[in-house]
This record gives structure tokens, sequence and C-alpha cells, in this order.
């Protein structure tokens, strides 16, 4: 009886899946997927007994529990025939879902029951779970509830009792739960009672959990589904602090959706009603944009597409409003076609155009703003056209008006001007001026392109606008539905000002190679760096465009550069060459000696040529000539390279001159430049390297050509130019060279020895002389003029002790001034000894000694050290010194103390003395020196006493005391503090110590509260708290510092806080609290300011800042500060 139910089951599931993916009943299943549904459920529907007794029969081990016996029998089927699954493959209806290839498996079902009386019912009861994968796209869809009934003669799914359906589709899962659900199987409209969907979604930089939930949820075809009743949400479920509830909400594909009856609550109270909106799926060619400008007034704006789609670049999501992106999306799966003057989303069945692909489009554009005026445009964006990357136009023109602030309120905006000598109020239309003429309308082309081929690059960019502010209004627009707009009455922003398009730059640049000349014999690189053209254009203001808020100005040229020319030629004259030392040694061989036990081996095996060791022989070997040995390499006797290099440059000007508007207006504006000019120059350079003796001697020798020419044309001044161009034009020549041997590369330890010889000098020179009004031509003569540095060094380095020791030899020879510098640097470890002496000759020819430096480094105890250092025999204007210094670290991160102390061996005196010490969280520091004595005058300040001394200079003392502790209740609360206070006195002048205190302290409840507080405090009179130092300077006894302190604290006292020398410079404090679907951040901020009499007054500001998290273009701020209340 069991397997006869399981049949007709099993049966009754082939139909459903049949009908599910062809639309067809009744259809044939084969036998042996007959056979596979039939024993899935026959093995799950049998008792255990029934289990053993089949177990029998196969000869199986009949052992083990019921769920044992069943995994052994389908474990023994699962070879030839697919248990829990059944896959097949059929063409697809054109409105069923998940077409295609079908997985199909039940899960899990306690009973079941088939019926015949008036219907054909099959019921799965007890905790029924079904899963269906879909092959083709991998999307995965379960339904879980009490009951599941399928009705095979309306082809009907129900599923009843704490329904749960998920759907899984790569990253994307989507679930809802309810508690009835119904479905055509054949394509899938169904409806969902008391159905509930949660999403996932991502506000700004916050996550937040989604809801819409639905009395009845309708699903009317493949891409419409009807909410009845529906509410949206993001606030706890049973009672939400705000929802969207709407008689009827429809979604109807792609970013289509419409509202019927939505009115938005804020916990009872409506906020917005909604009669009824569409929001078409299709976008339409011609795409309005409404909203509000504060400068520019009320405007429409409009955007018709003949080409491609809107760039998504800064575009939003679901209609402007954040918690719309939950009906909108999945994007990626459609694709946009023309269909008269819509965008048609449809499913990507078909390739993407061009444009759609390489994210080209073309618009036209034309925005109305009622205290501006008309502006249109054509905006074409082409990209990927071979060998052009992009293609970009903007063209548009206007017929606009001046905006003026009105009288008495400098935040409101009109085009309306008031005309005392008319008396009355008038509009006055925007004429610019195009290169001096008076133009009826403003105008702008702006045409940039990139075009690339394998050698050749080219860029334009042609931003041509009448006047400054064009482009910023043909380009910064909006094209989304303003729907935030709608709900926070913040339209448009409240910017008063235009960008400014300053000093804009007409250019063209290319670069190009010439295969040509690369082919040919030492020449690696024939490249043009530079084929350019430039305009640089400047700007002036009009006399029309005073009192006005939006000034056009006008364009001008400044400078034109109709060529510029960059050539870069490179090469190599002589590749590396090698000549070899002598025969070639023989090539290596391998020496094969036969491995054999010694009992094994005969006298007549032992080879007469090849030595056998006496191991093997238990003798020793007849004798033998040498054996040749393998070389690792051969010997380098000679190797040489020399390569060159060639840079010239040319470019031709014409400057114009600055204008300056006559009465007759810029259209008088004379354009002829006030001269033009040639400019050209280079570099070349002639680089030869060599090498010999096997890497013991290297030559490096480069010659470097400069010049540089002007000259100018059509000049008034000419004289004057012609000779400024000839003191810049000049061509020299230098040249470096560079000889090393290394004399010991065999000796490992002093591999590194060299003895280098190296000079610099100029070689010719040839310039503009102003002294004989001539140019005149210098070749290299022995000089310092001609010879730079000259230098001859001996260095011997050896690799001893653990580190590297050095001995050199220094010689800077004529024609400067000879020195020798003798240098010896020993590196034991712990232990660094560096001596050095120089020999230095003098004007007149003696030779004087020093300076000399001496300087020891001992380290020890990890980061402790202690060095000394001599500086003697120090030049005339320099004094010998002795150098001290002492760094020690007593407890790691703790207590550490630095001294450092240095002394006049000259005149047998102290010179500086630096001592810092550290203990935890305390710092303090000394510093003393020999100078100058000061006194305090009244009236003149600190004058010089004449004579000096060793005396303590500043003393800083710091206390920083930090405070951050593991974080409470369970790491909800996280709390900081750092808490600081700095001394510094100057004890030479008195008045200028002080005493500074700050708090800066943080307090994070999670999801609940952040609280940041800072706090500034000082001091700037510390010397009235000693008596010595008030006496001198102010003449007054001197304060006690505890007093003074709570003085400042009296706030009963007004006078006794402006007595105290304790001042606030700076409180702030800050707290965002967050109330779930709520940001409220609260602000303060006050410190002392000068005033316009030169008095300190208290400037604060105060704000109070709210959010909607689900919606956060919803939003408002209440601020308090020197203009008063800001709403």
């Amino acid at each position: 009886m069991n397997l006869l139910i399981a049949s007709i089951l099993l049966l009754a599931i082939s139909s459903i899946t049949a009908q599910e993916l062809e639309g067809g009943a009744g259809e044939s299943v084969k036998p042996e997927l007959l056979l596979a549904r039939t024993l899935a459920l026959d093995i799950e529907s049998a008792d255990i007994d029934a289990l053993r007794l089949w177990l029998r029969r196969l000869n199986l081990d009949d052992s083990g529990s019921q769920e044992v016996l069943r995994r052994r029998l389908k474990e023994h089927y699962s070879q030839s025939l697919k248990l829990h699954q059944v896959e097949t493959e059929v063409p697809g209806k054109e409105e069923a879902s998940g077409t295609g290839r079908m997985r199909i498996s039940v899960e899990k079902a306690e009973q079941l029951s088939y019926s015949t009386t008036e219907e054909e019912l099959l019921r799965l009861d007890g905790g029924v779970l079904i899963r269906m994968e879909n092959l083709e796209d991998r999307s995965v869809h379960s339904i879980e509830a009490g009951s599941l009934i399928y009705n095979r003669s309306t082809n009907d799914l129900s599923a009843i009792g704490q329904v749960r359906y998920v759907m899984e589709s790569g990253d994307e899962r989507h679930e809802f739960v309810g508690q009835e659900l119904g479905f055509d199987l054949t394509n899938y409209r169904g409806v969902f009672l008391q159905g509930l969907s949660r999403y996932p979604q991502s506000i700004g930089d916050r996550e937040l959990i989604f809801f819409f939930r639905g009395d009845g949820i309708y699903r009317i075809r493949r891409d419409v589904i009807h909410l009845e009743g529906g509410i949206l949400s993001s606030s706890r479920e049973d009672t939400p602090y705000y929802r969207i509830a709407a008689g009827d909400i429809w979604v109807l594909g792609l970013n289509e959706w419409a509202l019927r009856n939505a009115t938005l609550y804020v916990g009872h109270v409506p906020v917005f009603y909604f009669p009824f909106f569409f929001h078409p799926g299709r976008r339409f060619i011609l795409r309005p944009s409404v909203g509000y400008k504060n400068l520019e007034g009320n405007y429409v704006q409009t955007n018709t597409y003949f080409l491609g789609r809107p760039p998504r670049e800064g575009q939003k999501q679901g209609g402007d409003i954040s918690f719309l992106q939950l009906i909108d999306g999945g994007e990626e799966n459609y694709r946009w076609q023309h269909r008269g003057f819509f965008l048609q989303p449809v499913r990507k069945e078909a390739e993407e155009t061009w444009a759609e692909a390489s994210g080209s489009y073309g618009r036209v554009q034309v925005d109305y703003y009622s205290n501006l005026g008309l502006l249109s445009a054509l905006d074409l964006n082409l990209r990927g056209l071979g060998s052009f990357t992009e293609i970009r136009l903007l063209a548009g023109i206007g017929l606009t008006k001046y905006i003026y602030t009105l009288p008495g309120y400098p935040q409101y905006f009109s085009s309306l001007s008031y005309d005392p000598d008319e008396e009355l109020y008038q509009k006055r239309a925007q004429q610019p001026y195009l290169f001096g003429n008076s133009m009826p309308f403003r105008f702008g082309f702006d045409l940039s392109l990139d075009y690339k081929e394998e050698n050749v690059s080219i860029q334009l960019d042609i931003p041509l606008y009448t006047d400054l502010l064009l482009r910023d209004q043909l380009q910064n627009r909006d094209e989304g539905g303003a729907w935030a707009n709608l709900l926070s009455s913040e339209t448009g922003g409240f910017s008063r000002d235009f960008e400014k398009f300053n000093n804009p730059v007409l250019k063209q640049h290319s670069s190009f190679a010439l295969d040509v000349f690369e082919q040919a014999p030492f020449i690696d690189t024939f490249r043009f760096d530079k084929f350019d053209s430039q305009l640089y254009l400047s700007q002036g203001e009009l006399a029309e465009d005073e009192d006005s808020y939006n000034k056009l100005g006008f364009y001008y040229p400044q400078l034109l550069t109709p060529l510029d020319l960059a050539l870069n030629v490179k090469g190599r004259l002589i590749a590396d060459r090698q000549t070899k030392a002598g025969a070639a040694a023989s090539s290596e061989e391998e020496v094969d000696l036969p491995i054999r036990e010694p009992e094994s081996m005969r006298d007549s095996e032992v080879s007469k040529e090849v030595p056998v060791p006496a191991l093997y022989s238990r003798k020793l070997p007849d004798i033998e000539g040498d054996l040749a040995l393998p070389r690792s390499e051969e010997l380098k006797e000679f190797s040489h390279s020399m390569d060159y290099g060639v840079n010239p440059r040319f470019s031709y000007h014409k400057q114009y001159d600055q204008p300056s508007i006559p009465e007759e207006g810029p259209e008088a504006i004379d354009f002829k430049p006030l001269y033009s000019s040639l400019h050209g120059g280079g570099s070349a350079a002639l680089n030869y390297k060599a090498q010999g003796l096997d890497g013991k001697i290297f030559l490096t020798q480069s010659t470097l050509f400069r010049g540089r020419y002007r000259r100018h044309y059509d000049a008034e001044d000419r004289e004057l130019l012609i000779e400024q161009a000839r003191e810049l034009s000049y061509m020299s020549v230098f040249n470096d060279s560079e000889l090393q041997y290394f004399f010991l590369p065999h000796r490992s330890i002093f591999s590194k020895s060299k003895i280098s010889y190296g000079i610099e000098n100029r070689l010719f020179h040839y310039n503009y002389n102003t002294d004989i009004d001539a140019f005149e031509s210098r070749l290299l003569t022995w000089d310092e003029e001609s010879i730079g540095q000259h230098w001859g060094e001996v260095k011997l380095i050896s690799e001893l002790w653990g580190g590297d020791q050095s001995l050199g030899f220094l010689y800077n020879l004529p024609p400067a001034d000879q020195s020798f510098v003798s240098t010896i640097n020993l590196n034991t470890g712990p232990l660094k000894s560096r001596l050095s002496l120089e020999l230095e000759e003098e004007e007149g020819g003696a030779w004087r000694v020093g300076p000399l430096l001496i300087r020891e480094d001992i380290e020890f105890a990890d980061d402790s050290s202690v060095s000394q250092e001599f500086r003697l025999l120090q030049k005339t204007d320099k004094d010998d010194l002795s150098n001290t210094r002492l760094d020690l670290t007593l407890i790691p991160d703790k207590l550490d103390f630095y001294q450092r102390f240095q002394w006049n061996l000259e005149h047998g005196r102290p010179e500086r003395s630096e001592t810092r010490l550290r203990w935890g969280w305390w710092s303090n520091s000394l510093v003393m020196h020999h100078g100058m004595e000061y006194r305090y005058e009244t009236g003149n300040g600190w004058v010089s006493e004449g004579r000096e001394s060793f005396q303590a200079y500043k003393f800083r003392s710091s206390l920083n005391i930090p405070y951050d502790p593991d974080p409470f209740w369970k790491n909800r609360i996280r709390f900081e503090s750092d808490f600081s206070v700095g001394l510094q006195l100057d004890f030479i002048r008195y008045n200028e110590s002080t005493l500074d205190f700050s708090w800066d302290t943080s307090l994070q409840v999670a999801e609940f509260l952040d609280f940041d507080l800072r706090v500034r405090s000082g001091n700037s009179a510390v010397y009235r708290y000693f008596p010595e130092f008030s006496q001198e300077v102010a003449g007054l006894p001197a304060r006690k510092p505890v007093t003074d302190l709570l003085r400042s604290f009296n706030f009963f006292d007004t006078q006794d806080r402006l007595d105290s020398y304790f001042n606030l410079k700076e409180i702030s404090f800050s707290l965002v609290h967050y109330m779930r679907d709520w940001n409220l951040t609260m602000q303060y901020s006050g410190s002392p300011q000068l005033d316009e009499r030169n008095r300190y007054r208290w400037a604060n500001e105060f704000s109070i800042f709210v959010q909607w998290n689900p919606i956060p273009e919803v939003k408002k701020e209440f601020d308090y500060g020197e203009e008063g209340f800001v709403f």
C-alpha cells in the first residue's frame, strides 16, 4: 500500500514539474525517472521492518536505526538513480518563473494523503519543506509551511500555517513570511495573505533593515506585484515609529511602481499624503526636473536624450528618496531600448548597443529659471570610437537677466533692479562680449577629445565661453525627480556663489613617434614629446555688471602659443662589447667515479686515467698528471658602452596687453599683440662607460650640451626686449669624468677599497656680455669659473669585527683652494669611533690645519648610549667645542633621562646644557645657555645689560594623564579621557611664561549616544605668581596661584573671573543621540575673540541637527550664533 501511495504521489509531482515548466498536463514520464521518484518517497515512508526486509533482499547489512537503514538504501541506489532530486529540462513558458532546468526536492514532510473525490488533491502535512533550484540562473526557491496542498485539476499550490518563502540568487536573499500562500504553478500568479518581507538596504554609511507588509500580496504576473493595505518602514515591526501606509502599492517592473492613498506617518501623526503617484520605469526621453535655487529662483530643467541613456555617475536611485531603493534596483538584469519617446527596460536577451556598452550619450537640455532666464545646450559624450577614446561636446546659448539682492534683505534675490532716474524697477538683459564684439546672447562651445594610437596621442580642449559663469550654469544641473525636496523643503541649496571659470586655456597637445627613424641604426627613440598649441585667456569686468550678483565679465587673449615643439632622440653608439683575455679555458667537465663495494672491485677495473680513491681499491692510485678543473666564469678584460640623448625645444609666442576698459566699452579694446617672441633651446648628452681588468677599473664620462635662444619681434619698445632676449640666450658645454680603481678585488675583506679621481668642468660657454654689449665665447681655462669639483680619493675599506672599517684620504685639487681630508671610521658593534682631520690652503698660499673631529659612541642596554665629541682646530669664526651626550632608558616606556652638555674649549666655559627627564605621564626639560643678560624697563621693555653669562633659559614641565579603560556593560559603553597641563617658564623674559590646560573626553554608548567634550584654558601671566618676577616686571606684589584659580571659578562674581589670570580659551561639545530612525545632533563651541575695538568678547555658536536615517535627505538644523537664530 505504501508503494502504491508513493507512486501516485510521485506521478502527481511529475505532473507538477511538467506543468510548471511546460504548461501542459498529463505529460508522459520516463520509466527510470518514475522509478527514481518512487524509490525516493518509498524509502522515506517505509517503516523499520520493511527497511530491514528490503536490505536483506539486496544482501546488505540490516543492522542499525531506521535513519541508518534509509541512508544505506539511498547510497545503494545513488549510483544509478537520483534520489531526493528530480532534474528535467524542457522549454519554458513565456510567463513562467524559473524556466529551463529545474531541480525539485521534497526535503521534509511527516504525512501525505491523496484524494480523488471531486478533484485530484495531494496533501503534505507536518513541517513541509520543498526546495526548487533553477539550474540556469542558480536561483533557489524554498517553501516551508505547516501544510501544503497541490490541486492537480487546477494546477494550484497552496501553503497554510506559518508560511515561509525564501528566494536566494547570488548575494541576494529575499524572505517572505505569512499565514497563507497560494499560486498557480503555470504562471506563478498568486496571493500571500498577511505577508511580510524584510530587506537590508545601505542608506549612506548605515545598514538598515526595511520591511513591507500587506494584508494581501498578489503576484499578477512575472514582474507585477500588488500590495493591498501595504506598509513600508525600517522601524520596529509591531508599532513602528514611522511608516508609509498605502491603500495599494503596485510594483510594475524595473523601477516602476505606483502608490494610492499613501500617507507618511511619524508615530500616529500623518505628515504627508499622496493621493496617487506613479513612478514610470520607462524613462521618458524628455526628462523634466522641477525645483528651486536661492539665486536662480524656481526652475524647470529638461533633458531630451537622442542617444544612449542618462549617465549613472552621481545619480540617485529610488526617485531621490533613499528608502525607495527597496522597490527599485535589479537594473543589471535589464537593458534600455528606445520605444517612441521612452527608454523601455527589457530583459537582457540581446546584446547591448554601442552607446550602452561604452556609456555614450547625447542629449538636448533646455532650462528655465524664474530669476535668471533661459539656457539651452547640446551635451554629447561619445566613447569607444576606435582610436577616439572620448569626445565631449557641450555647446549652449543663454538668454538671461542680471540678478540683484533685495535692499534690506540680503538673503533674497530678484531679477528686478531699481532705476533712480526712471523711479521704477526694471529687468536688465545680459549682453556678453566675445573678443571685443557685443553679442545679444550668451554662448559657449566646449569641445574636448582624446585620440590614442600605438605611436600617436592627441588631446584637444577648447573651452570657449562668452563669460565666466556660463560653464557652471550649463553643467551644474539636477536630473533627478526632486522627491526629497517635497519632504524636506530644502529644494535647491542656498549657495550664494557661482563657480567662476577663471583663466581658461584653449590647448592642443600631441605626441608621436616616427618608426622610420627608430628602425635606423644607433637610434632607439625618435619621438616628438610635444607638438602643442595654447591660447591663454584672462578676464576683465564689465561696467554693466556693477551691483549685480551674477557678474558676467569678459575674456581676452593673454598669450598665444601657436607652436610648442619638443623632440626626444635617444640611442646607443657603442653597445656593451667584451674582449676575452687569453684562450678560453676548457669547458666544465664532470668526473664520474664509479661507486662500488670494495670487495667487488678488481684491479683490472681501475681506470688508468681517472684517479680512484683509496677507499675503493684499498691501495694508492698510480701517479697521474694534473687534473683539468673547470673555470666558473671567464675573465672580462674590457667592456664599454656609449649612448646619447638629444632634446631640442622650439616655441613661438604672441603676448597681448592687459586691457583697461575705455569709455567706449569693451568693443573698443585693441587686441593687437604687444610683441612676438621665438624661443629655442634644449639639451644633449653623450655618456660613455667602460670597465676593464676584470672589473678593477671603472670610467664614467658625461658631456652635456645646453643652450637657450630668445628673439622678439614687432615690439613697440623693441630695444629693451631685445636686450632681455640677449641676456637670456646662451650655450654651454659641460664635462663630468670619474675614474675608479678597485685595487684589491680578490681580497674579500678589502674588496670595496678603491682609488677615485673626478673632475667637473665647463668646456665652452657662449653668452651675452652687457659690459661690452656683445656676445662672447669662453673656452676651457684653468680657473674656478671653468673647473668645478676636482678631487682625488683613496679609500681603504675592510670588513672586520662585524662591520665596515675605513681609512680615507680626500684631496681637493686646484684650481680651487686645495685641501686634504683624512677620515678613520671604526665600527666594532657597541663602540663606534670616528676621526677626521682637514688640511686647507688659505689665501696667500699658507696652509691651515683643522678642523679636527674626534667622536666616540657607545651603545649599551638596548636603548641607552653615551657619546663624546670634540671639534678642535676650528676656523677663526668658530670656537673649539666639546659635546657630551648621555641617553639612558632606565625603565622602557616609563623612565628615561637625557643630558647633552656643550663646553667651549676656546674660552673655557659652559656653552649649552639640555636636560630631559620623563617619568610615565610627567615630562620635564631644562635648557641653559651662555647668552646676553636682560632687565625689564617700564616703557622700554627688555633691555640688554651688556654682559653675557651662563644662565637658565627655559623650563618646561607637562603632565599628560590619559584614561582609556576597557569597555563596560558587555562592550557597549566606552569612555576615554585625556587631561594635560603644561608649564613653560622663561627665565630671561619672565612675562612670556605660560600655563596651559586641556581636557578631552568622549563617551560612547552603542546605538544610543556619542558625546565629545573639549576644553582649553590658559594663563599667560604666570610670572605674577613669583615675587621677584612680579616686582621687576609689573611692580606689583605676587599673587597666590590657588586663590587666582578659585577666582576663575567664582560664577557668582563676574569681577573675580575678570581679574583672574586663568582664562578659558575654548570650550566645545558634540552630542549625537541615536533614536533608531532619527539622529539628533547637538553642537556648541565658544571662544574669546577680539572685536573691532580691540576688546575681547565671547563668541559662541549652538546648533541642533535632526536627520531621518531612512531618508537622510530630510533634515533640519537649528543654529544660534553671531547672526542670531537660523532655521
